[in-house]
């Protein structure tokens, strides 16, 4: 009896979040803001506006991409958790939002006053547009909806009550994108399970600590050992002996890389040069390839040249007669590349390709230093340095001209961007285990920390940031898998879209559980000792690798508004929801 009662609790609280009424409700504030003026120009061109709708429609990304989540966890037969408070909240909250958002839109007759309206007349406003009748009965009667079904306090208290005594999810690891052809789920479990043995066993805080300040900067041994493992073959073909580019099976390793904080070049290697290198399948690349697997040469990747680059960046460096000309700034690991894959303007029709070039080379000139991370990066300046295509190639994805090799890149970091969010989530769940400890141990005035609600509730916002940015990253990676499938233009827009608001969300959730656990630990989370502030500044560096969160909410924004030309064009949209 209790579990069905549990079952109809939870179903309450999920209708109460109405995904599908924000849904509309967005599409009724891009009419609105696009036929109010403000200053001779409709409201959806005034910047402040326009960046508000962005963030209500990220929020309302997260919303689906957890209820998706959500649904699929039921179907796999997963009890009722915490999940259904969760969108309540969250839902309940976006409703308010987007609803005073629309009389905000309306601006001064959002106040005239109508009984009628109020009474669900579905008259318009006094004054204003005739195409927005009910909006402010939504505002008015909108405000119960963090009461009803359950308080939004109450439902924070039912999370505390199960997320103090709750192991972490391991969200992405299970999920299963569309159209993924590599590992089987049974090879997949064992990967990651090796993976959290050897983070367990061979990679503890105290021996990482003493990294930072010797040479190379990271631990040799665990490179060895993942080389060994075949983890630094993760874009080698399955019957070679890798992981076949399985974003999964990268997202386990990135996890592990932001749990530990490890600080050997996985990101940079593995990731981003064998991404490149696997795309490239030239001869060229797959000799780099098989010595990166391997483990004997050092790879980094060289593509901004500036320091306020935002998502893609312009490039200046050229190539002239084989040789390079040119700089590249903030090189992560690019301290210890034995070569470098670099991007450059070609000679001739000035179009972007990639190169490799050995850093032995005359002509180099590089400025090592630290991150605040404790992880190692360089600057390079290139003069008529001899280097190598390696988008020349002549296998199944041999690349035509310039603007491939720019859409290889492109692909190359969209993957790398869905891998720095698994990476930092990876440290969501290390802060978030770590907070919840101190919280059950720390004493204070004769009682643990845990008990005073004000913390519960401020825990419990930790643990909904954490479990929505597992949700948007396999939303991204079912929208990327969808893309890679080819076919209709409006599947690149989903997967632009998917993405940017993953590492939207994922930039804007890490900060605040690296704020909130540094606070709640008081003042020993700023020190050294301990790993909470070592992870603070982990996050700090993830939130400006390969665009900042304005970018990307950008970005999410401009895509947003190229689905909705699409569905005005008749373009059938394509969900992102699991098959």
């Amino acid at each position: 009896g209790w579990h069905y009662a549990k079952l109809l609790l939870a179903n309450e609280r999920v209708s109460v979040a109405e995904v599908g009424r924000s849904t509309r409700q967005l599409r009724r504030l891009d009419t609105l803001a696009a036929g109010m003026l403000r200053d001779g120009k409709p409201l959806s061109d005034y910047p402040p506006f326009a960046r508000r709708m962005a963030e209500l429609k990220l929020r309302h990304f997260v919303l689906q991409s957890t209820c998706y989540q959500a649904v699929a966890e039921a179907m796999a037969g997963t009890p009722p958790g915490a999940e259904a408070s969760l969108m309540k909240i969250r839902g309940s909250e976006l409703q308010q939002d987007i609803a005073e958002a629309m009389t905000d839109a309306l601006g001064l007759a959002a106040i005239a006053y109508d009984p009628a309206d109020l009474n669900g007349a579905g008259r318009a406003p006094v004054e204003g547009p005739f195409g927005a009748p009910g909006i402010l009965k939504d505002h008015l009667h909108g405000r119960a909806a963090t009461i009803y079904g359950g308080s939004n306090e109450i439902q924070r208290n039912i999370i505390a009550k199960m997320a103090l005594g709750l192991k972490m999810s391991a969200g992405t690891i299970a999920e299963q994108p569309a159209g993924a052809a590599a590992l089987d789920g049974e090879s997949l479990a064992l990967l990651a399970a090796s993976v959290e043995r050897y983070g367990r066993d061979k990679y503890s805080f105290e021996a990482r600590k003493r990294l930072p300040g010797s040479l190379p900067g990271f631990s040799l041994a665990a490179w060895r050992d993942y080389a060994d493992m075949g983890w630094l073959a993760a874009h080698l073909p399955l019957d070679a002996g890798g992981f076949g580019g399985d974003p999964r099976a990268i997202a386990v390793l990135m996890r592990y890389a932001g749990e530990h904080l490890a600080l050997e070049p996985l990101f940079a290697g593995v990731v981003l040069c064998g991404g490149v290198l696997a795309a490239c399948d030239s001869a060229a690349a797959r000799e780099r390839l098989g010595g990166l697997a391997a483990g004997r040469r050092m790879f980094a990747l060289a593509h901004a040249e500036g320091l306020g680059d935002g998502i893609d960046g312009s490039v200046d460096a050229v190539v002239r007669n084989g040789c390079l000309t040119g700089r590249k700034t903030m090189v992560l690991h690019g301290d210890v590349a034995d070569e470098l894959l670099l991007s450059a303007r070609a000679e001739g029709n000035g179009g972007l390709a990639l190169y490799a070039l050995d850093t032995s080379l005359a002509g180099v000139r590089r400025t090592s230093l630290r991150l605040l991370d404790g992880r190692g990066a360089a600057s390079f300046a290139f003069e008529a340095v001899p280097v190598t295509p390696i988008t020349a190639g002549e296998g199944a994805v041999a690349l035509a001209g310039p603007r491939d090799a720019m859409a290889l890149l492109q692909r190359v970091l969209d993957d790398a961007r869905l891998a720095l969010c698994a990476e930092a989530h990876g440290a969501m769940r290390a802060l978030n285990r770590d907070t919840l400890a101190y919280l059950k141990t720390r004493r204070q005035f004769g009682r643990p920390l845990g008990g005073n609600q004000v913390l519960q509730h401020r825990m419990t916002e930790l643990y909904m940031l954490e479990q929505e940015a597992a949700a948007v990253i396999s939303a991204a990676q079912r929208a990327r898998s969808a893309a890679a499938q080819g076919g209709a233009a409006v599947r690149d827009i989903a997967c632009r879209r998917a993405i940017s608001g993953a590492v939207a969300h994922c930039i804007h959730a890490g900060r605040q559980i690296a704020h909130e656990a540094v606070q709640m630990h008081g003042g020993i989370g700023t020190t050294d000792e301990l790993a909470v502030s070592h992870y603070f500044k982990r996050i700090m560096v993830q939130s400006r690798l390969l665009g900042d969160r304005d970018a990307h909410l950008d970005a999410f924004a401009a895509a947003d508004a190229a689905a909705i030309a699409c569905d005005a064009a008749g373009v059938a949209s394509v969900p992102a929801a699991p098959t």
